[in-house]
């Protein structure tokens, strides 16, 4: 009667886990299909992840529960950090929140879980993984956003050196991002940034084109340029004299920035220096100490 009653239990178990599953998977059917860059993002993370081939079901289906909800500011928030992290995954604001809403729910019970098996017994402690799993998402966008506009300012001086060799040649601006893509086979932020333009190119006009650009990567050097870009198409002037005056002035900047940095770097690394010193130097004075001390008769 009690295996009758475990087996039971364990069909019942393995039927809820499938009613669970499947209506996870028929939600999933409701959800928006991302479009153009995040469709992009979405086949290749599906193709490079199992693990995210897996979960994206999940995702999807709390998704379509978090629809109806008026969280507008969170979804406009949310979508800035999507284009400007280059949509990573292909995801929409309405699963971002949904991985908010997942990761702090199975931190605190994957911890709790964790810290159980190794001290025998639960702790409140565990719930502060839900407000970090909630904050993770986002704040990952904002490192990941940090990080690519980093390499695109590092590596803009020398797509425009590109750009102002063909401008030499007698290409326009058009021809000589078309050029420079279409012979580049890197796999960087900025020659993603230079495809996406260039497949513009061919459906609106060079500023509507720069102004995307800029929408899609929040950086005061590309700003700059953009802006000295279209001041110098509105004055007549040149666009390879524009990008070299603004290539020599992005180089200017940068070699300042890194002087700053490792001027800072050394003022950092005081302080250990102070600390490792002093622990020489105790180390060395209590040895001294000890020594005499060994030394030194004890008289009744």
């Amino acid at each position: 009667m009690t295996d009758l009653l475990a087996t039971g239990g364990q069909l019942s178990t393995a039927l809820a886990v499938a009613v669970f599953a499947l209506g996870l998977w028929f939600l999933s059917r409701f959800a928006p299909e991302p479009t153009a860059l995040a469709a992009k993002r979405r086949r290749e993370a599906l193709q490079n992840s199992l693990f995210f081939a897996l979960t994206l079901p999940f995702i999807q289906a709390v998704g379509v529960l978090i629809s109806p909800l008026p969280l507008h500011a969170t979804r406009a928030r949310h979508q800035t950090l999507l284009r400007h992290s280059g949509y990573p995954g292909g995801l929409l604001p309405n699963e971002l929140i949904a991985i908010q809403c997942l990761l702090s729910v199975t931190l605190p019970l994957i911890a709790g879980f964790a810290y159980e098996s190794v001290f025998e017994r639960w702790s409140h402690w565990v719930w502060l993984g839900l407000p970090v799993g909630f904050l993770m998402p986002p704040a990952r966008l904002e490192d990941r956003i940090r990080k690519r506009v980093e390499a695109i300012e590092r590596r803009l001086p020398y797509a425009l050196d590109l750009i102002i060799v063909c401008a030499e040649a007698g290409c326009s601006f058009e021809d000589a991002v078309f050029r420079i893509v279409d012979a580049s086979q890197d796999r960087d932020a900025l020659t993603e940034e230079l495809r996406i333009m260039r497949q513009e190119l061919e459906l609106v006009d060079l500023r509507s084109a720069l102004h995307h650009f800029a929408e899609r990567v929040p950086s005061g050097e590309v700003a700059r340029l953009i802006h000295a870009i279209l001041e110098g198409e509105r004055q007549g002037t040149p666009y390879k004299d524009v990008l070299a005056m603004a290539r020599d002035m992005m180089r200017t900047r940068q070699s300042t920035r890194i002087e700053k940095q490792a001027a800072r770097a050394q003022q950092l690394l005081v302080i250990p220096t102070l600390l490792i010193t002093g622990a020489v130097l105790v180390m060395l004075i209590g040895g001294m100490i000890l020594r005499s001390c060994q030394d030194t008769p004890i008289h009744p």
